[in-house]
Order: C-alpha cells, then sequence, then structure tokens
C-alpha cells in the first residue's frame, strides 16, 4: 500500500519537466509578436460540450468516491513505475502503453504551455472557452485532465501486476488480490 502512495522519482521529474518546458512555450508564444492581431469569431467558444463535460467530470469524481475500481491510477506512483517497467517484457502492450503515456505527456505539456501562452490574447482569441484567460484556461484544463484520466485507466487496464481494490465493506485481504490470483 506504502509503495502505491509513494512518488516515483523518475515519474515526477519527467512530469514536471514536461509540464515546465511547456510553461517556457507558453512564454515564448506570449513573447513573440504577431504580424496581426486575431480577432475573435463568435460561435468558437464551445461552452455547451463543455458544460456537458463538467457533468462528466463531476459524475465520474462522485463514482470515483463511492466505487474506487472506477479511480483512475496515480500516475506517479512508485508502483505505477514499476508496473511501466514491467510492461516492456511484453511488446503488444509496450506499444499502446508507450503510445498513450506519450499523449499524457504532451497533454502536460499543452498544460503548461496554456500558463503563460493564455495571457497572449490572440492565444485565447478562437479557443475554447475563450476570448478570456480563465475560459480558455477551464476549457483546456478540463479537456486535457479528462483525456489524461481516460488514457491513464486504459494505460492501467494493460500494465501487468493491476491490483483489485475492495469493495467498502469487504475484508482487507481482499483488497490487494493480484489480477487472475483467484
Amino acid at each position: 500500500m506504502l509503495e502505491r502512495c509513494r512518488l516515483s522519482p523518475w515519474l515526477t521529474a519527467t512530469a514536471l519537466a514536461a509540464f515546465g518546458l511547456g510553461v517556457v512555450a507558453g512564454g515564448r508564444e506570449l513573447v513573440t509578436e504577431r504580424p496581426t492581431a486575431v480577432g475573435h469569431s463568435p460561435g468558437t467558444e464551445a461552452w455547451g460540450v463543455h458544460i456537458a463535460l463538467t457533468g462528466v467530470a463531476l459524475a465520474w469524481i462522485a463514482a470515483a468516491v463511492r466505487y474506487p475500481a472506477v479511480r483512475p491510477p496515480m500516475p506517479l506512483s512508485a508502483d505505477f513505475a514499476r508496473r511501466v517497467r514491467a510492461v516492456y517484457r511484453s511488446p503488444l502492450r509496450a506499444v499502446p502503453v508507450t503510445v498513450l503515456l506519450v499523449v499524457c505527456l504532451y497533454l502536460v505539456w499543452r498544460m503548461g504551455q496554456q500558463v503563460l501562452g493564455g495571457l497572449d490574447p490572440s492565444f485565447t482569441a478562437n479557443a475554447w472557452g475563450g476570448p478570456g484567460y480563465v475560459g480558455a484556461f477551464y476549457c483546456h484544463y478540463l479537456d486535457c485532465l479528462l483525456q489524461i484520466a481516460v488514457g491513464l485507466v486504459l494505460v492501467d487496464r494493460l500494465l501487468p501486476g493491476r491490483t483489485r481494490v475492495a469493495r467498502p465493506g469487504a475484508s482487507a485481504d481482499d483488497a490487494t488480490v493480484p489480477k487472475g490470483a483467484r
């Protein structure tokens, strides 16, 4: 249980580096001058979609509180790092896991880019949730976090050594039975 909660230094460093490089890229976007200002085009906000996605996210959070089996894995834990290293013994699993983790890492980079890049009015002029910083930031982070959560659930299903989470009221012995051990 402690390994599941302990952070993996290399996964944490990789995620922080991706986010930091995204912030740097967003800062570069902020200071780069554009030859012409980008104007807002009405109808590009997509607020209806993001209100629905907010409902999906809230429902998922409520379900995860009630049913631990629907929780995404802890992607920076030592247990997750151990399972990622183990997947490379199976090439058929390694390819989709690598693709999903690269996409998740890219999304972390994009979240970093939004921090400073979103301060440029041209960056958020026609963004979902735009043209303002707060709306674009909210919609962008909501999209990224939902995509990362879905990607991590898929990765969790592909990684070896997945443990079942105990049902409320189950005995402690049921909590960590390895997949396929019953």
